[in-house]
């Protein structure tokens, strides 16, 4: 193929925080399917069924000012179609710094005006739960306020930065029962100022301050100009990251081309040209990267090995305290309970605390997982990869409008009322996990994969490929240089990146993943929501496994044939100890136990086109949920927490509590326990204690068909 569909990403959900750290993505590819491909990730849009019945609703946040030290109050309001009243609503409202503003530390609190909610429960002190389960009497009409949000802003806060108040995942019902559809989110936002009265709430989000250039340190040292300065133990200088010379050394801003990457914030390693285009976050061209000895914020690494606690079942499920992934169905089988093994173990090289973060990459070479038997059904072999795109970030500064996709877009606001922008993945460029042309050999020009020859490479592996990129590509005959031997010799060449930003890797060379704990309070988006949306009975007979037999083999990627495409949102601020992860793993499988592969499976014996794809998922320290509705071709039918259990259920019934904020399947994540020495590294810096929880789905799987999948990493 001419480009390589990496799927996309929702700007308005996805929230990948400072480039996150060490990952559960290990498990999270793992079970995609039974049929055991890895999970694609497609295009992130709103999860929420949507009706045509219903004109746009939207629940908006307004835009206040407010002193320092001071609490600002945010009115939350509902606007409702002329005729369109409003039984039931449910919404989270996360407060989320901007540039260089401290971080909300106490806890903000709603007040209703409309009721007592079901549900108003903090998770940090920038998020807040609401909801209201009974209906609401008399019904909500036109335009009303639901309540104030109350936000204490930080004492150390300037007069002109900024918070967004975002609004998450709004859903309401007209009778208790009926959905009404798509709900559009009005951020608000909170100027540091003069106190000012809030206005008619509006749909807006906040530009972030000017683009700054990027200090850590006491005495105004710049972590990446390759000085070891004041308050540093080092500074290796960075890399170039987004533009036409990605990939080459710097020690400025000025020393890289074109775009850079957003660090941090709600379009978390996005490709950007300037700050507005990173809420929360800021826009970087020259990026240190540790995993060589100098962390991310010019402090000296060590490297400390993890090694997972082993998992046990009991009573059917996962027990308390040990590692492991369940699949959770809508079948016979019920939840398929895979506990990690023994020895399973990867190696962190931690940096120190920075204005209370530790940065820390996982180095790649170093995940070592024992082969992970699947009930039986099939072995799996998990590896850490140097993920590498055309430029080194994750998604395009620009992308197509949700559903009018023929639409192009760079944010919210250029798309139709009720669509989000959806930013498109960069295309991936890993070695060996991509095909290439020989060196040696004259390229054949071709424009779909259909115009190649099928090649039998050395490893009996087969490509029929148009690789290449803006333009006519070449067909592939290798993926490694050893397959150009019998082909006139020479290396292979990928060409994904041709006429793209240069080849560079994601998290830093030799790392599969990156990321940050947090020494204090504030860290953003500890919790983790996974949704999707099946298409239910309208799903084509490719969607469905039980019409094609033992054999069947699922779409790849299931949307858009079988529903729609994940969201994926992080919300809320964790407690000191705090984690939020990004991680790149590759899952090869073989089809029956693992009892019976042969000596070599698992092993750097493995051909690449056995290892599975590079993905790369997020993991957190809160509560990962997942949830999938109108499973299994059943309208109205969803994978939640039913009260009866592994059976469907409306989506009214999903049971919201404290374990389970959203309704979804979850797993709890841990944070570091008070007094770890990760933050303070005396006597040498140690995670004990440290678990990552995630989760994601997938449609129309071989025997499961659609599933949710949850699973928690806990260091010992």
């Amino acid at each position: 193929m001419t480009e390589r569909d990496r799927g996309t990403w929702n700007q308005q959900h996805t929230s990948w925080l400072n480039r996150a750290c060490r990952s559960a993505s290990v498990a999270l590819a793992l079970l995609a399917s039974t049929s055991f491909s890895t999970v694609a990730l497609g295009a992130l849009v709103c999860a929420l069924p949507i009706s045509a019945a219903f004109a746009q609703i939207s629940v908006n946040a307004a835009d206040v000012s407010a002193l320092a030290g001071t609490t600002a109050s945010v009115p939350i309001s509902i606007a409702l179609p002329a005729g369109t009243p409003c039984a039931n609503l449910a919404f989270t409202l996360t407060v989320v710094a901007n540039g260089g503003a401290p971080a909300v530390s106490s806890n903000a609190t709603f007040a209703s005006l409309v009721g007592s909610p079901s549900a108003n429960l903090n998770y940090g002190p920038a998020t807040v739960l609401v909801g209201w389960f009974s209906n609401f009497s008399p019904v909500l009409t036109g335009t009303a306020q639901v309540g104030t949000l109350s936000v204490p802003i930080p004492a150390g806060a300037v007069d002109g930065q900024t918070y967004t108040v975002q609004v998450i995942n709004p859903f309401a019902t007209s009778d208790g029962s009926t959905d009404l559809g798509n709900i559009d989110s009005g951020n608000g936002s909170i100027t540091v100022g003069t106190p000012t009265t809030p206005g008619v709430p509006s749909a807006t989000t906040t530009t972030p301050p000017a683009r700054p250039t990027p200090t850590t340190g006491g005495g105004g040292a710049v972590c990446g100009n390759g000085i070891t300065e004041s308050g540093e133990d080092c500074d290796d200088g960075g890399t170039c990251v987004g533009g036409g010379n990605a990939g080459t050394p710097c020690i400025a801003e000025s020393d890289c081309q074109g775009n850079g990457v957003c660090i941090g914030g709600t379009m978390a390693s996005t490709a950007c040209a300037a700050a507005s285009d990173c809420p929360g976050g800021t826009c970087q061209d020259c990026v240190p990267q540790g995993g060589h000895g100098c962390a991310a914020n010019c402090t000296t690494e060590t490297q400390v090995v993890m090694n997972l606690q082993p998992g046990k079942v009991v009573n059917g499920t996962l027990a308390p305290g040990t590692s492991g992934s369940i699949v959770w169905t809508d079948t016979a089988l019920g939840a398929l309970v895979l506990p990690f093994q023994t020895g399973t173990t990867q190696t962190l090289a931690v940096g120190k605390a920075r204005n209370g973060l530790i940065p820390l990459v996982v180095l790649a070479a170093s995940v070592s997982f024992p082969k992970i038997d699947v009930s039986g059904l099939a072995c799996a072999c998990v590896r850490g990869v140097d993920d590498m795109t055309c430029g080194g970030y994750l998604t395009e500064a620009t992308g197509d409008c949700s559903v009018t996709i023929t639409q192009a877009c760079s944010q919210n606001t250029d798309c139709p009322s009720g669509e989000t922008c959806v930013h498109t993945l960069a295309t991936d460029c890993t070695a060996g996990y991509n095909p290439g042309t020989c060196s040696g050999t004259s390229p054949q020009s071709c424009s779909a994969d259909t115009e190649c020859p099928t090649v039998t490479l050395p490893d009996q592996s087969t490509v029929q490929n148009c690789e290449g990129g803006v333009g006519v590509g070449v067909c592939a005959n290798c993926r490694v240089d050893s397959d150009c031997s019998g082909l006139g010799g020479g290396t292979c060449v990928m060409h994904a990146c041709d006429g793209r930003n240069p080849c560079t890797s994601v998290n830093g060379t030799g790392n599969s993943g990156s990321g940050f704990i947090d020494c204090a309070a504030g860290l953003e988006g500890v919790n983790l929501l996974f949704t999707e949306k099946s298409g239910g009975s309208s799903e084509p007979d490719i969607c469905n496994p039980a019409l094609g037999g033992p054999d069947y083999v699922p779409p790849s990627p299931a949307y858009p044939l079988c529903g729609a495409p994940p969201v994926i949102t992080l919300y809320g601020t964790g407690p000191a100890g705090s984690a939020v992860v990004l991680d790149t793993t590759a899952i090869g499988q073989a089809v029956g136990p693992c009892t019976a592969q042969g000596t070599t499976f698992c092993t750097n014996a493995d051909t690449y086109s056995a290892r599975g794809a590079p993905e790369t998922l997020p993991s957190v320290t809160g509560i990962a949920e997942g949830i999938i509705y109108n499973d299994d071709q059943t309208d109205g039918e969803n994978i939640c927490n039913c009260p009866t259990g592994l059976t469907g259920c409306d989506i009214s019934e999903c049971i919201v509590d404290a374990a389970h904020p959203n309704g979804g399947i979850s797993m709890l994540g841990t944070v570091l326990p008070s007094g770890s020495t990760v933050c303070s590294q005396v006597p040498a810096p140690s995670i004990t204690g440290l678990g990552i929880a995630g989760a994601f789905t997938s449609l129309s799987n071989n025997t499961t068909d659609d599933e949710v999948v949850t699973n928690l990493l806990l260091s010992e």
